[in-house]
């Protein structure tokens, strides 16, 4: 700050402080009164400007009301006047993230998510959560969420969790990996029930019709959450006993009207056909194409079943070939190929693929992958801009725009591989795409290129594959921060050996594995291979696993119900309104 701006602020906050020249007045929650000045407030706010241009009643009384608490309101004048960031700390930023949004003080609001963006403390993880959805605030609404379903069991009290919409409480209970037994779900949802001002029976329906679709829950959970309580207020507070009679009487009415009893199976969700519903608390993976398969066809496996679903509500689609996929969540994203510049998401409602923003420039034999809100495409060639073949592209989910200069690799490749570990792409192997080049050679490389998503800095990693290969003869996948890789029945572990040594080392060989077209995805400490081709290129409907725990290796009594090679595949959390059917 100069002389001339800290002689201002200063002088303004004197001038606030001492009372002078004000011709406004700002009444906290607890009707202690602020002086200040219209000026300062409109040159700093558009809504004090509306207000004071306007024939509302505050521009009238030179008087408003602000549903703020004395401290937060001292501390957002401090910071209109003078513009000192030590005003926000991890006890006051939640009110003030609010206040922010709320009286639209852009400045204060990027200080707040600087600071959040830093590190959002568990105790105050749900509130901030709530104050970013309000005001759609995503990449803080993530990072807040992620640690409220870490932390879920702290909230349970009318005070915390009891003060959530029912919308997002429905939506945090549907989380895949909320960090809790479907008892503490239960109970939590019973003290969010007591919390409620004047609630119905039908209100009870609700929660408990979410509660038997959430993941792991049983009938004896549902059932035994109004006596989790009964030990200790702590949960409750000071609920008045009688009103916590009365809350049971409906949560018990609503039981029965779902013939919810300890001996009958707990009803769970995920629609298959109209024989049966399935839930597990796993993730799934999805497969899009392949050779000899109808155009534009889903295929998933739950692998806690070991059962594999069509996906009825997605028709035949001509999705070219050679595009990339990925999954953020339960959306399913799909870009270039044969059809380079096509960028899209499949609508499970709609049971269609929808168009996106195009790629900046087309794209084939790329990869793309997820990393936090952002989706990047990288590595492949572009026939119609070859000298962009390095570039790196990024698409933000929360502005749904592209970002087209946001990096590139050292070496252009084709056909190459990628993992992600934390923030990091790693992108193995394929065949050199000579520079300005539309074609890629014929040869495969054995390098592995990293690209920081963070600082969008790229160089080439310190060993190579052990092999030199392109997409369609290996495969890779991470566990535990350590890269696996499979070719020709080999499987190989990349990894530190020391702080400042990486080695690339062959773990166990896996009999019966593909030569080529084949797909590795992780299950927990478990790698699993599947479809591809054998050495006299018949598709092979084995499924192998790889337990990495053990190093050992065996063939699943599983088959896969049709012949797969050369498809995509991702793992993806399969929504409610995709229409199952089991595969035999």
């Amino acid at each position: 700050m100069n002389l001339q701006r800290e002689a201002l602020s200063n002088g303004l906050e004197t001038l606030r402080l001492s009372g002078q020249y004000t011709d406004f007045t700002i009444v906290a929650d607890n009707m202690k009164v602020f002086p200040c000045h219209k000026a300062v407030l409109a040159a700093t706010s558009p809504f004090f400007q509306t207000m004071f241009s306007s024939d509302m009643q505050e521009a009238m009384s030179n008087s408003a009301n602000l549903p703020f608490t004395e401290e937060t309101t001292e501390r957002l004048l401090q910071f209109i006047y003078t513009g000192r960031r030590d005003v926000i700390k991890t006890e006051s930023v939640p009110e003030l993230f609010h206040a922010a949004n709320f009286l639209q003080l852009s400045t204060l609001s990027v200080e707040c998510e600087d600071f959040l963006s830093r590190g959002i403390s568990p105790e105050i993880s749900l509130e901030i959560w709530q104050i970013a959805k309000l005001f759609e605030i995503h990449q803080i609404a993530e990072a807040a969420k992620s640690i409220v379903i870490q932390n879920f069991g702290m909230f349970i009290t009318t005070d915390a969790i009891g003060q959530v919409a029912f919308g997002r409480f429905k939506d945090l209970l549907g989380e895949v990996f909320l960090n809790c037994s479907g008892t503490v779900k239960c109970t939590a949802g019973w003290v969010w029930f007591i919390a409620q001002e004047e609630p119905s029976e039908q209100d009870a329906r609700s929660l408990i019709s979410v509660l038997l679709k959430a993941q792991n829950v049983e009938n004896k959970d549902i059932l035994g959450a109004t006596l989790q309580t009964d030990d200790s207020d702590s949960a409750l507070g000071n609920v008045n006993s009688d009103i916590v009679k009365e809350r049971k009487r409906m949560w018990d009415g609503a039981c029965e009207f779902y013939f919810i009893k300890e001996s009958q199976p707990t009803i769970i969700t995920g629609q298959m056909g109209e024989t049966g519903r399935v839930s597990e608390l796993c993730e799934w993976l999805v497969v899009v194409g392949g050779a000899n398969r109808e155009k534009g066809s889903l295929t998933v496996l739950n692998y806690m079943k070991q059962n594999w679903y069509s996906v009825d509500n997605a028709p035949p689609t001509d999705l070219g070939y050679r595009y990339a996929i990925c999954a953020r969540g339960s959306l399913l994203y799909l870009s270039g190929g044969t059809k380079p510049k096509q960028f899209l998401f499949f609508d499970e409602e709609q049971g269609r693929w929808e168009r996106l923003n195009d790629l900046p420039v087309g794209r084939e034999q790329h990869t793309m992958v997820t990393v936090g809100q952002d989706i990047f495409v990288l590595s492949g060639i572009s026939r119609e801009e070859p000298e962009a073949n390095c570039s790196v592209y990024k698409y933000s989910t929360s502005t749904m725009q592209w970002h087209k200069d946001h990096g590139t690799i050292s070496f252009s490749v084709a056909g190459a591989r990628s993992v992600v570990i934390r923030r990091i792409i790693y992108l193995l192997g394929g065949c050199a795409v000579s520079q300005n080049s539309s074609k890629p050679a014929n040869l495969p490389c054995d390098k592995i290129q990293c690209f920081d998503t963070s600082s969008s800095i790229s160089w080439n990693f310190q060993i190579s594959l052990p092999v030199p290969a392109k997409c369609n003869t290996f495969s890779a996948v991470v566990v535990n921060d350590i890269t696996f890789v499979v070719h020709k029945g080999e499987v190989y572990q990349i990894c530190e050996k020391t702080k400042h040594e990486k080695v690339c080392e062959k773990v166990c060989k896996i009999p019966n594995t593909p030569m080529k077209g084949f797909a590795v995805a992780a299950f927990g400490d478990k790698l699993v291979v599947f479809g591809g081709e054998d050495g006299n290129f018949e598709e092979t409907r084995r499924v192998l696993q790889f337990d990495t725990s053990t190093n050992t290796a065996a063939e699943l009594p599983m088959k896969l119900p049709i012949g797969m090679s050369n498809f995509c595949y991702t793992k993806i959390m399969v929504p409610d309104s995709w229409s199952l059917t089991e595969m035999s």
